[in-house]
């Protein structure tokens, strides 16, 4: 990795978050000399992202963590040795992320933890359950069986599609939040035009009714 070199991992990291950051410093030097700002752009982050990822100070998130890994790799290599390596670091950034936020998870698990490690949880499990040596023998099986498993085990697809749930998410709550305000405004047109006929009816029953004066000019 060429620049400045880096700074010492701080000294009071957890030794979890430690070894996940020395595991993408491994990365980026096997990358062979490339520049930092170069491995920022294939993997899709600012500069100063991935060097806070490379810092230590601060856990990154994981689809920073991944996206490094797969932007340092060599596309020459073995898919599921890419693959291995990416399940690595994805190990590892749950490990930490556990340990930086042991206090507030309480139970760290699928059910209860944020969305983040939930989806760390699904895609290590999904990995777990097809390990290499099933995804090799796979290769001489079915062509269902083979996508099957490769895509148990493909990293990308996974927070590929994991965003495109959150995006999904985020619209659902974007257009009940409209809903809400839209039925809101329908009960105050409601009310409005409730008042208003209201008004209407007792006005024309106020004129309907004759006054005091005419009532004594029809009686003399």
């Amino acid at each position: 990795m060429a620049g400045r070199p880096m700074k010492p991992i701080p000294d009071d990291a957890p030794p979890e978050l430690a070894r996940l950051v020395e595991l993408l410093r491994d990365v980026c030097l096997a990358a062979g000399g490339r520049p930092l700002a170069a491995i920022a752009e294939r993997a899709g982050v600012p500069k100063s992202t991935l060097r806070h990822a490379l810092g230590g100070e601060r856990l990154p998130n994981m689809e920073t963590v991944l996206g490094l890994v797969a932007a340092c790799q060599d596309p020459a290599v073995e898919a599921t040795v890419r693959q291995d390596e990416r399940m690595r670091a994805a190990v590892l950034w749950r490990e930490a992320y556990r340990a930086v936020n042991a206090g507030r998870l309480g139970r760290a698990d699928a059910d209860e933890a944020p969305r983040e490690l939930a989806v760390a949880n699904r895609l290590i499990q999904g990995y777990h359950d097809h390990p290499p040596a099933d995804r090799a023998s796979a290769r001489h099986g079915s062509s269902a069986a083979r996508t099957r498993i490769d895509s148990a085990a493909d990293v990308d697809g996974v927070v590929r599609l994991h965003e495109e749930r959150l995006a999904a998410e985020a619209a659902l709550d974007a257009a009940v939040e409209q809903l809400g305000e839209a039925t809101a405004a329908v009960a105050a047109a409601r009310d409005a035009l409730r008042a208003a006929t209201a008004a209407e009816r007792d006005a024309t029953a106020a004129g309907a009714r004759p006054s005091d004066a005419a009532r004594g000019r029809d009686e003399g």
